[in-house]
Formats: C-alpha cells, structure tokens, sequence
C-alpha cells in the first residue's frame, strides 16, 4: 500500500511522556472476531496496518518535529494487562489519538478498522495517553469483541454487546469509534425510529450507565440526541 500522508491542516502532535514498555501477564496471538479469517488475507490486512502505521508516525515526526510513541506490533486490553497480536497500534495523547482516527479511517483499504483503544492503563505497561488501534474487523460489533468491551461485567459481556450490535445493523446507525475493558463510545449517525426501544436493551446490557430508572436513561437520551454521540461504561 502506497499512502500519501499529504493534507493542508497537519494534526499537531504533542510530546508525550517516556512509557514503560514490561512484558505483559498474557498474551493472545490470534483473537479473531470475523466468522472465517482466510490465513492469506489476514497476513495481507497485518502487513496493510503495519505499514499505515509506521508510515503515519514517520510523516508526523518529520512534518511536526514531534516524538511518537514507537509503533507496537500488537494492541492490548483488559486495561493493558493483555496483548492480541491480531493486530497493531500506537499510543498517543488523547487529542491527537482522535485526529489521527479520523485520518487513519478515510485511508485504511476494507477490512481494517481503526478504533481507540485502551486509555486506562492498570498492569505493568503504564502510559498517559490513548491507544491508536488498526485490526481486522468489519463492523462495531467486531470491535468491541476485539476490545473485550465489558468484559468482566455480568451481563453477557463482550459477546452480549456485539450479538445486540449485529441484531439491530441497519436499525441502529451507529458507529463505534473507541472501545475498551471498561467503556465503549459511539456516533449516531441516523436516529433510529425506535430510540425507547434501543435505550432498553442498552440498559440491559450496561446497567452501570443506564441503570432502571427512566430519568437517568432520559438523561442520557437528551445528551445522545444532543452530541450526536454516547458512551456506555461498566464499572
């Protein structure tokens, strides 16, 4: 892949505090969220992100001077405890992490995503700032499987919220941009007819965020409609 990284407003990109890079507790070689994974093309969509990603950092570096964070051949969750070699990342200060994600979105070929990965960083890999993440997926529902988006909570974890994301595509126009251990973020992009009935089954899903009373959910709704966007939390 030949990409240009040429664009008349150059995202800024801060210096970041030195990271400390440990080995972590696990590591998970191949978590694969797509039905069927063909071995030739996901080893093509591996080589696709590497080089987005080496090839973004080198264009930052050299446009703006700035240091990044290396680029890591594997993302991580369960608040960085774990690593999946599935797919690649860089980590950068929370505001140039969102910029880049735009960028990164409109050049990766199809069947990569990019998404914003861990932010909260509790096992021996400490950073201060945001997880850039490029994998194999599709669709929302296979980035929160990547993520393991709730997935110590008891209310049907990952799996849960990726199977009610796959139920309602097409219903729910939305577009999940970050997902970790502990929270998933999204754009609507088309209000669905039916907003009751998705809070509903939202707040069966992250009670935490919704929880049984219709005036919190009411609250959340009025925000939703508001920003255009919304943020489901476990905790």
């Amino acid at each position: 892949m030949d990409t240009e990284f040429t664009s008349k407003r150059r995202p800024r990109v801060a210096r970041t505090t030195p990271a400390t890079e440990c080995p972590p507790e696990e590591s998970s070689s191949a978590y694969h969220p797509l039905p069927t994974i063909d071995p030739i093309a996901f080893a093509t969509w591996r080589k696709d992100a590497e080089q987005t990603l080496v090839r973004l950092a080198a264009w930052a570096e050299a446009t703006e001077g700035a240091a990044l964070r290396p680029f890591r051949p594997y993302f991580t969750y369960d608040f960085g405890r774990k690593r999946d070699l599935s797919g690649v990342s860089i980590v950068l200060p929370e505001q140039e992490a969102r910029i880049f994600l735009s960028f990164l979105r409109s050049i990766l070929p199809g069947g990569l995503k990019a998404f914003l990965g861990t932010s909260v960083w509790r096992g021996r890999e400490k950073h201060t700032g945001t997880e850039l993440v490029v994998a194999p997926a599709a669709s929302p529902a296979d980035i929160v499987l990547l993520a393991r988006t709730a997935g110590f909570a008891a209310h049907g974890g990952p799996e849960a919220l990726a199977h009610s994301l796959r139920t309602h595509e097409g219903i729910w126009d939305i577009d999940v941009f970050r997902a970790e251990t502990g929270s998933v973020e999204f754009l609507l992009l088309l209000e669905p007819a039916d907003m009751d009935g998705m809070v509903s089954e939202l707040a069966d899903l992250c009670p935490d965020t919704l929880g049984p009373d219709r005036r919190v959910q009411d609250a959340w709704v009025r925000d939703l409609r508001h920003r255009k966007s919304g943020r489901l939390r476990w905790h």
